[in-house]
């Protein structure tokens, strides 16, 4: 089930996401039987991950919420706090922004509990999203930044590389608006 569920993340790399998301469920399906949770909860975290890159809301909304109450159940932490940034961008992305506020601080203090500055780093990133969605710009550069400062400590390239893309995007912004 385990060398499926690392197919599955090659696969969707290489951008073959249905094949991933299959895979995915023949993983499940395997960890379901065998009753062992901590890799249900992990494998529907990692599907609803890539529902929602995919678009696909309801299935996202779905294992994230089946995940999430698993991950609670066994009271892990970091992987409550991962499902909380997806199901705030998803709730985002449905347009309650006070909710997906809501969700990513909960996200935000729980990696901070549990010392995840890279998950930090990404509620931050987040919170810069929206704040510069609502053109709130200065906010925005501020988040931005502090999520920069935890990702460069961090040394994660995809993090490092996405967040500066949204400072990037960002600076034009400001600059159109003089």
């Amino acid at each position: 089930a385990w060398a499926l569920d690392h197919l599955a993340s090659g696969l969707w790399m290489r951008g073959e996401h249905a094949r991933s998301r299959q895979i995915l469920r023949e993983s499940l399906s395997i960890f379901r039987v065998m009753g062992h949770q901590w890799a249900i909860a992990a494998s529907l975290s990692h599907l609803g991950s890539l529902a929602l890159e995919d678009g696909d809301a309801d299935e996202a909304a779905s294992v994230l919420t089946e995940s999430l109450a698993l991950s609670r159940k066994m009271g892990a932490k970091q992987r409550i706090s991962e499902i909380l940034r997806d199901l705030g961008r998803l709730t985002w992305r449905r347009g309650d922004l006070e909710q997906a506020r809501n969700i990513l601080a909960e996200s935000l203090a729980l990696s901070r509990e549990v010392g995840d500055r890279t998950g930090e780093g990404w509620a931050l990133n987040l919170f810069g999203r929206l704040a510069q969605e609502q053109s709130d710009f200065a906010a925005a550069r501020k988040l931005f930044e502090q999520a920069q400062a935890l990702f460069d400590e961090s040394g994660e390239p995809a993090a490092i590389a996405y967040n500066l893309d949204n400072l990037n995007r960002l600076a034009s912004i400001e600059n159109r608006q003089g």
